[in-house]
């Protein structure tokens, strides 16, 4: 059963496109770009919700 996924477009600044270029091209660079910002998301939330204790 595939997995039910929204679409969403978001602007990204220089400054943070050449961030996500060097960790795309150092560590996921296997992945394709929407692996790639699926992870950083996740990891990301998954930091800002364990150091805020916000529940889920």
């Amino acid at each position: 059963m595939p997995t039910e996924m929204k679409r969403y477009v978001v602007s990204i600044p220089d400054e943070l496109l050449e961030k996500l270029d060097a960790v795309k091209q150092q560590v996921f660079y296997s992945q394709s770009w929407s692996e790639t910002l699926r992870a950083l998301i996740e990891k990301g939330a998954d930091q800002y919700l364990e150091q805020t204790k916000v529940k889920i």
